[in-house]
């Protein structure tokens, strides 16, 4: 005799509302539907910055954010990455000048490893001994004013541009820049 097939359990998926961190004042951050909410623990989010802090000049660069725990249909999130957007970087090219781009890793008083982006434009055309120069000192500088903040300072200091601007300002004793900018800094 042929059994019954077993009667299928339909799950409903549930919306839940994503929050920014206490940083940002818990702004939402959008929505996403899911099972239960397990299933959205580790799931990532990028977020226009000018949206957040409502600054035009931050529209060519995102914050990524990682939800860590569901409270009361709320995902609770924290920053993982600060990135400038594909299409911008590519915008930073210039015809008579050198690109250098450079990747590393330093760690902060709280014991984060975080990478480093940076992208640096020259005003000319310049030696490669000059390039190497120049993402050497860019590395000292970074890992030195890295090592003695916290993670969530460091992503402030990005956000705000404090980095680049004193990295620009130690540069230019080597080589004028047109453009000094961090493209991604990352949390490993």
């Amino acid at each position: 005799m042929a059994q019954k097939p077993q009667k299928l359990l339909k799950k409903k998926k549930r919306w839940f509302s994503i929050v920014a961190p206490t940083e940002f004042k818990e702004q939402f951050l959008g929505e996403t539907s899911a099972f239960d909410e397990g299933s959205l623990v580790g799931r990532k989010i990028g977020v226009n910055l000018m949206s957040l802090i409502g600054d035009p000049k931050k529209q060519n660069s995102k914050l990524v954010f990682k939800i860590t725990s569901v409270k009361d249909s709320k995902a609770q999130t924290e920053i993982i990455a600060y990135e400038m957007l594909q299409a911008f970087v590519r915008r930073l090219n210039r015809k008579e000048a050198n690109k250098t781009d450079d990747s590393f890793v330093c760690e902060t008083k709280d014991n984060i490893k975080v990478v480093f982006k940076p992208v640096l434009v020259t005003n000319n055309k310049t030696s490669n001994l000059v390039l190497t120069s120049l993402r050497l000192k860019t590395r000292e500088f970074i890992t030195e004013n890295v090592k003695d903040v916290t993670y969530m300072d460091v992503i402030n200091n990005v956000i705000s541009s404090n980095i680049q601007k004193s990295l620009r300002i130690v540069l230019k004793k080597i080589y004028p820049l047109a453009v000094c900018e961090l493209k991604e800094v990352s949390r490993l």
